[in-house]
């Protein structure tokens, strides 16, 4: 049973051994900037860690932090897990003296959602320990955490933060003209604000997730009674909609019915106005359901003769069943909030571009159209402009030239799905098997291809020539494509294998290998002629690149193997090593950080401010990295970007 101790600070005075390629300036407080350092705990890899601004938080392991365990919440036993938060300033750790399943960070302000049964403590004093509970906390009052609220034990999401403040989901509502949905606001930390509905209490609210101050809401009619107007009463996944820049934002109802607590959505803040600042409502997508809107949302009658492919004019699927890609203008100043139906099937993904069109992907068995002539098989990007509500249907036009129809690689690694925005323009990684097509002409259709769309209007086909530093265009084959662009890039594990040239020659041009298998550091991004493809002379880990662009770098995760060389100098190649590069001007100039770990994971954590942090897994790194007396650990490190 944990109790209640003086909470404890540890300053982190150890710095572990550094790679001599690692060296950064001198960042405030005299912590040298881009340099590792380590914490003393042994952490807990189960758990990502957090960054938000100066702050992160960890999971760190008392049973193996020192060689007999250490008692780091104070409650006499060196076994239990335990949240710490850091300071990305100067590395002092803090602890928590609880476990908490996940945390937020708002203003310095930790908000931990934490469970009674796992921590065996009544937190809430409601007499019992079976709650789920919403704490806070933060690192300079010198108190323990903070009992705020109850939680909603089987919400998916139990709460999400926005750029302000704090959403979750609670047990109850508080009468008529309230919802279970409340917010806190790190100014006021603990206490909890209602969201309010127009009409009866809703009592069921789940939060499926939040795009720029705008947070998609479901509710379960069959608790809650009718919402989305079509008087069934029967729907699970009722769409409604939240202004979370509003303190006072009622939560607004929608026609939308949606199939699941995991269903795909996007949303862009929009800029009407033209005055840089997007404040003029939001243009929000995602896929309405079939099954229980008891409609048939792809019958080519609702659309004009032009909606359909030429190859499928005469086709339609003639179910109920698909997930139907649908748009809805909120909060904006002329255009009503009606969603409009688009009918491209959709599945796994959609994306709204440029605040003017939507995306999807779209199954091709779904559709019953096969638009690249090769079977029903395939996966393919779709997208049209979002038109004025008050054209309804008959004012979607998808594009529907069969250039445009290059099927996607399924499942590729690196969170993408095969189908990226990047600065208003469409990113896919198209499979030449899958699309029976040999697209960079090398006789052969076993390549993943990246190409795009810059103009989403009137360009006929995908482009696969990329431009180079150099001046000149290549193809790019991707073992890797980061999951999403961060400001204007994309991360991306070049193939040597699909241009047939080694290209693992480092900065200077000096191969570290003989052969054409490996996958090298690059990213995308936009310049004057195209998409464009920097990148360096170093492999990455092939289908594990982690690419994070924070603190005007690309970090990866470099394999040791693939690029021939002993970056830890521990006596071995086989390592995964932390590596940064400068975008921009500095082209290339990489710096090893240190050794990581085998895990599916970003090679760092960090909301691109202050700092990061990333996990060294010693028995890889054969250093004992917390200097606790041992080679077994996973430690968390930090560095200082600022």
């Amino acid at each position: 049973m944990r109790r209640a101790p003086q909470q404890t600070s540890i300053l982190l005075a150890l710095t572990a051994t550094l790679l001599a390629a690692s060296c950064g300036g001198s960042g405030g407080g005299g912590v040298s900037k881009f340099v590792a350092q380590a914490t003393t705990e042994a952490a807990d890899p189960s758990f990502d860690p957090v960054v938000v601004g100066d702050f992160g938080a960890f999971l760190a392991l008392e049973a193996t932090t020192g060689a007999a365990g250490t008692d780091i919440d104070g409650d006499g036993t060196p076994d239990d897990k335990v949240t710490m938060g850091i300071s990305l300033l100067n590395g002092v750790t803090t602890s928590t003296n609880l476990e908490a399943d996940a945390v937020f960070i708002l203003d310095g302000e930790y908000f931990l959602v934490v469970d009674e049964v796992t921590n065996g403590v009544d937190y809430s004093g409601a007499g019992g320990i079976a709650d789920l509970v919403l704490m806070q906390w933060n690192t300079t009052a010198g108190i323990d955490p903070v009992y705020v609220d109850d939680l909603e034990r089987t919400a998916s999401i139990g709460a999400v933060a926005t750029e302000d403040r704090l959403y979750y989901v609670t047990t109850v509502a508080q009468g008529a003209g309230t919802t279970n949905l409340r917010f806190l606001d790190p100014l006021m930390p603990t206490l909890p604000v209602t969201v309010g509905v127009t009409g009866s209490a809703l009592v069921s609210c789940r939060i499926l997730g939040a795009r720029e101050g705008l947070l998609l809401v479901t509710v379960d009619e069959t608790v809650d009674g009718d919402t989305d107007g079509d008087g069934d009463g029967a729907d699970e996944f009722a769409l409604a909609l939240l202004d979370g820049t509003d303190v006072a934002a009622e939560l607004a109802l929608t026609a939308l019915t949606l199939r699941g607590a995991s269903t795909p959505f996007d949303a862009e803040a929009l800029d009407v106005a033209g005055d840089g600042t997007p404040d003029e409502g939001w243009l929000v997508a995602t896929l309405a359901d079939e099954i229980t809107e008891d409609v048939d949302l792809n019958a080519p009658s609702l659309f004009a003769g032009a909606w359909l492919p030429l190859q499928c004019a005469n086709l339609a699927d003639g179910d109920k069943t698909d997930e139907v890609l649908q748009y809805i203008y909120f909060g904006h100043p002329t255009f009503a909030s009606t969603p409009v139906n688009t009918g491209l099937v959709g599945r796994s993904k959609v994306l709204v571009l440029d605040g003017e069109y939507v995306a999807t992907i779209s199954p091709e068995a779904d559709a019953n159209c096969d638009f690249n002539g090769d079977g029903l098989g395939d996966l393919m990007p779709r997208w049209c402009a979002a038109v004025d509500p008050a054209l309804g249907s008959m004012g979607v036009l998808p594009p529907t030239a069969g250039t445009l129809m290059d099927a996607l690689v399924l499942a590729p690694a690196g969170g993408s799905l095969g189908l990226v925005k990047l600065e208003g323009n469409l990113v896919a990684l198209v499979s030449e098997a899958n699309d029976s097509e040999d697209h960079d002409s090398d006789g052969l259709q076993d390549h993943n291809l990246i190409a795009y769309i810059d103009d989403l209007d009137t360009d006929m086909t995908w482009e696969y020539d990329i431009e180079t530093p150099e001046g000149g265009t290549t193809v790019v084959g991707a073992s890797w494509l980061g999951a999403e662009a961060v400001i204007d890039r994309i991360a991306v594990g070049f193939q040597e294998s699909v241009v047939d040239v080694n290209l693992n020659g480092g900065c200077g041009g000096v191969l570290k290998d003989a052969d054409k298998s490996d996958s090298v550091a690059a990213w995308l991004h936009f310049e004057t002629n195209g998409l464009g493809i920097p990148g360096i002379g170093f492999a990455v880990d092939e289908f594990n690149m982690g690419g994070v662009f924070a603190g005007g770098n690309l970090f990866f995760r470099m394999d040791e193997s693939d690029d021939d060389t002993d970056y830890n100098n521990n006596g071995t190649k086989d390592e995964v090593i932390l590596t940064r590069n400068p975008v921009g001007a500095a082209g290339c100039s990489p710096k090893a950080i240190g050794t990581l770990h085998n895990l599916v994971k970003p090679a760092i954590f960090s909301d691109n401010v202050r700092g990061g942090l990333f996990m060294t897994d010693e028995t890889e790194a054969l250093v004992d990295v917390n200097k606790d007396g041992d080679e077994d650990d996973f430690v968390l490190r930090w560095m200082r970007f600022l």
